[in-house]
C-alpha cells in the first residue's frame, strides 16, 4: 500500500499516520481497506471463470474520500 505523500511545511493528513490494512473479507465478496481498524473502503471481487478476478465496483466512506486510499 502507498502512504500519501505530503508537501513540507504541511500538515500531515489523517490517514499519513494511521494504521492501514487491506483485507480479503470473502464472506462479504469483497477486498477491505481499514484505517485504524475501521472500514474505510472496499472493492467487490468477482471470478470470471477464466482464473481471473474483476473489481467491479468500489467504495469509499465519505469521510475518507480524498485521501489516497
Amino acid at each position: 500500500m502507498t502512504e500519501q505523500a505530503t508537501t513540507p511545511g504541511t500538515s500531515p493528513t489523517r490517514t499519513d499516520e494511521a494504521q492501514k490494512t487491506v483485507t480479503r473479507n470473502d464472506e462479504a465478496g469483497r477486498y477491505e481497506i481499514l484505517v485504524e481498524g475501521a472500514v474505510a473502503g472496499y472493492t467487490e471481487i468477482e471470478a470470471d471463470g477464466k482464473g481471473r478476478v474483476i473489481f467491479p465496483h468500489t467504495e469509499i466512506d465519505p469521510a475518507y474520500k480524498g485521501m489516497g486510499l
